[in-house]
């Protein structure tokens, strides 16, 4: 199990997300001087008393399972994109920057997510046969949240989020040069988005696992989430509605 939080180093440590990752030179809440002399029940008692300290948040959420539908006013989103023979759909994947405003029994917070999602498939003719022109659309939402969590006992808590967001459908198809007008299309809408999701402290049952991210990357708590995403867009130049719900996992990390 230490690989797994070896390998999930790298997404703690990019160096873009100023804010998230400690300073270097702050030092550390608690004193962890002569290490070799501590036991594995100190461990759990530091983790204890530091699991809900954390001022920030970060976390990246994968949702494969969706139901979400898009419509427009030929129905043409649906069968290029997501039912077509040759159609391809990634699901949203979806990065959190969070703050705590409170901390105690239930947890107050705000945060930015910014997401993204892929598909392509073929277009159609009029007559309804499939044509040979391929069409990528990329999905952008990026929301404004304000959430509350409840801590159920030392290994679990939940969580519900939620507020006003925007989309950025990016298209382009491969029929046309390079600068035609419609090779590329951008349009911009707007919504909402609400999320619930449950918390299980990895750090807290792994105790030596959680205690080397606590100790060299200030990682108060990592917790496996399980999720699920609603979201409303609309309000785009044509008439396209995105809407539905998403199931997903994720990985959270709070930081002193």
């Amino acid at each position: 199990m230490n690989k797994i939080f070896f390998v999930i180093y790298f997404l703690i440590s990019i160096p873009a997300l100023r804010g998230v990752e400690r300073s270097m030179n702050q030092p550390l809440s608690y004193d962890l001087k002569n290490r070799q002399n501590l036991i594995y029940n100190e461990d759990d008692r530091l983790l204890s008393e530091v699991s809900s300290r954390g001022s920030n948040s970060f976390s990246i959420s994968y949702f494969l399972v969706d139901n979400y539908k898009i419509t427009d006013s030929k129905d043409m989103f649906e069968q290029v994109f997501k039912n077509g023979d040759d159609s391809i759909n990634t699901g949203y994947l979806i990065l959190s920057g969070t703050k705590y405003l409170y901390r105690g029994w239930v947890d107050f917070t705000s945060g930015v997510n910014l997401g993204v999602s892929f598909s392509s498939g073929n277009g159609y003719f009029e007559s309804n046969t499939v044509s040979n022109t391929n069409f990528k659309l990329w999905s952008i939402p990026v929301d404004l949240s304000l959430g509350m969590d409840v801590s159920l006992g030392r290994f679990i808590k939940v969580g519900l989020s939620g507020g006003p967001s925007a989309m950025m459908l990016l298209q382009s198809r491969d029929d046309m040069e390079q600068g035609e007008e419609f090779k590329r299309v951008r349009q911009f809408g707007y919504g909402y988005f609400g999320t619930g999701k449950a918390m299980i402290s990895l750090s807290n049952i792994f105790t030596s696992s959680g205690f080397s991210l606590y100790s060299e990357r200030g990682v108060s708590q990592m917790y496996l989430t399980i999720e699920a995403r609603y979201h409303k867009f609309g309000n785009f130049q044509d008439e396209i509605t995105n809407e539905g719900l998403s199931y997903g996992l994720g990985l959270s990390f709070d930081y002193l």
